[in-house]
């Protein structure tokens, strides 16, 4: 608990889901960076939620977990990452929380669901299932498929079952069969002397999944990548949703199962991520020293971000400055700060004689020093002496950005939390 309270930011995530003796349950998990700047993660709750499932009790739900654990920060309530489903969609936007960011690995799912139902894949998905699940559900064809390991040499591996709600399960099932096809070529042309029904795969049939395995593999690339629980994934969603898109471009050489499975799959990533969400997104990537060049971005599109970014930090120090000013000011003043006076530097009398421009008495060194002495315990700082050129908050960001862009890119495998702990801020000029 204190732990959480000493956390500049949290967000959460939450899912709800219903257990083999039919009973709903849900869970809020925290999230935030810690001073040795890692992710930390604590189940905050996981209970019974006998409740309907509507958005109005869901987002009951998650302001009274907000307000129990004491998430609010400035006033805001958490950033909040939920399935893609219409009721905690709209359950998050009734809290009015920070922020809703959808799971993109959840995503990812959704829009490859809806590009293997398209009518030639599901057909081929069909077949094999049908294959798989004979497989499954009988001990005779278990024990060829095993002996037929043994003759051929291949690991023993049984092979693997679709589950629509279970991320990548599809190309889990396609790549095993891949893998083991010899195996279940060869049990299958033995286990037919008996079963007269059973359905085998053709050439192309197995040349489609090969290709649609190709299709499919950056897809489960970007979905493991983004279930990581010990570095930051937010700074990954943009860049990964623009190479994917990239990938998922029709080719001349793409047959017409292929060509339908990319497209469906690429209309549907395009229109996700927008607007503000967007934005949040971008800003995310470009402190993210893997992706701040941002090359999926025009020029006019870079220091759009970037402008935003600074624009957001002048806001933050403003605020601090105030906060300080505030907590500093005598116990009853309330009204406005006085304003920086201007700088003033002392005349230099004699070079006004010498000009004919004095128009008071020269006074004697002795008074001078004495004259001097009085108005500087009389004005005390109120007026320098000497004017110190200094470079204003606005230029020290502007030259912080622009060496931040300029060094070099963190490794894709590197962690950027390490970066900005460790090495990365040294290449910050001081302020």
């Amino acid at each position: 608990m204190k732990a959480i309270e000493k956390a500049e930011n949290v967000s959460i995530t939450t899912d709800s889901w219903t257990s083999r003796a039919t009973e709903n349950y849900i869970a809020v998990t925290a999230h935030y960076v810690n001073e040795e700047w890692r992710v930390e993660n604590f189940v905050l709750e996981t209970h019974k939620f006998p409740e309907s499932h509507t958005a109005e009790n869901l987002a009951k739900c998650l302001k009274e977990t907000v307000e129990t654990w004491k998430l609010e920060r400035n006033g805001k309530g958490p950033s909040v990452t939920t399935d893609n489903a219409a009721n905690i969609v709209k359950a998050v936007k009734e809290t009015g929380f920070e922020s809703h960011i959808a799971c993109f690995a959840h995503t990812l799912n959704l829009a490859t669901q809806r590009g293997l139902k398209m009518p030639q894949m599901e057909r081929l998905l069909r077949r094999v299932t049908r294959v798989v699940s004979f497989f499954h559900k009988s001990t005779s064809a278990t024990s060829a498929l095993t002996l037929m390991h043994a003759k051929l040499g291949l690991p023993k591996h049984r092979l693997e079952m679709d589950v629509s709600t279970r991320l990548n399960s599809t190309y889990d099932m396609l790549e095993r069969y891949v893998q083991q096809q010899a195996a279940v070529f060869a049990a299958i042309l033995e286990l037919k002397k008996k079963i007269k029904d059973l359905v085998t795969l053709s050439d192309d049939d197995i040349h489609n999944i090969e290709t649609i395995l190709q299709v499919l593999r950056p897809i489960k690339t970007v979905t493991t990548k983004m279930c990581s629980q010990t570095h930051p994934t937010v700074s990954m969603i943009h860049p990964f949703k623009e190479m994917l898109l990239k990938h998922l471009k029709q080719s001349f050489e793409d047959n017409t199962l292929v060509a339908d499975v990319k497209r469906v799959i690429r209309f549907d990533l395009e229109s996700r991520y927008t607007g503000t969400v967007l934005d949040y997104l971008l800003t995310a990537s470009a402190v993210d020293p893997r992706f701040k060049r941002m090359p999926y971005l025009d020029e006019a599109g870079r220091h759009k971000v970037y402008q935003a970014l600074q624009d957001a930090a002048i806001q933050f120090h403003l605020s601090q400055v105030e906060a300080v000013r505030i907590k500093t000011e005598p116990g009853e003043q309330s009204g406005p700060a006085i304003p920086t006076l201007p700088s003033m530097p002392t005349t230099d009398l004699e070079n006004e004689e010498l000009q004919g421009e004095a128009t008071e008495p020269v006074l004697k060194t002795e008074n001078r020093e004495e004259a001097h002495s009085t108005l500087s315990d009389l004005f005390g700082d109120v007026f320098v002496v000497k004017v110190e050129e200094g470079l204003s908050v606005y230029d020290r960001l502007d030259a912080e950005v622009k060496s931040y862009r300029n060094d070099e890119f963190l490794v894709l495998e590197g962690d950027p939390l390490l970066w900005w702990r460790e090495g990365g801020r040294e290449s910050i000029p001081p302020s």
